[in-house]
């Protein structure tokens, strides 16, 4: 098993190259595998290519089970995963502010947010 620092490394690596646009992420449809015979919906998908190898970073919402209430709760994850194909061959979905914030910097690079930001500036300024 792959120690947890050295996730959070690849995770750090992956938002830094993420930010400095050195890797970019686009928009796809989740594999059926994800979600086909699961209760998980997949509402938003990215996927990147580096060093040859797929990486893809996304929402997983479904229904967990609350026993104190005796009641069924939705709740959400992210998770980054390794792919081939259309296979995950590796995944992690360990709640952590770095994949958080990964999550975070490939939603705003594919958003465009920040070209967006400066020009609206640019443009009050001019």
């Amino acid at each position: 098993m792959v120690a947890s620092s050295k996730i959070i490394k690849l995770i750090t690596l992956l938002t830094e190259l993420t930010q400095e646009s050195k890797i970019e992420w686009h928009v796809d449809d989740p594999p059926q595998l994800l979600t086909k015979g699961t209760d998980f919906i997949i509402p938003i998908y990215y996927v990147t290519t580096y060093k040859n190898k797929e990486f893809a970073i996304y929402k997983r919402r479904y229904q967990d089970f609350f026993p104190d209430y005796e009641k069924f709760y939705w709740t959400e994850k992210i998770v980054l995963a390794l792919m081939d194909d259309d296979t995950v061959i590796w995944d992690y979905s360990e709640s952590s502010p770095a994949l958080y914030n990964l999550f975070e910097a490939v939603r705003e690079q594919v958003a465009g947010i920040d070209d967006i930001v400066d020009n609206l500036i640019d443009e009050i300024e001019n």
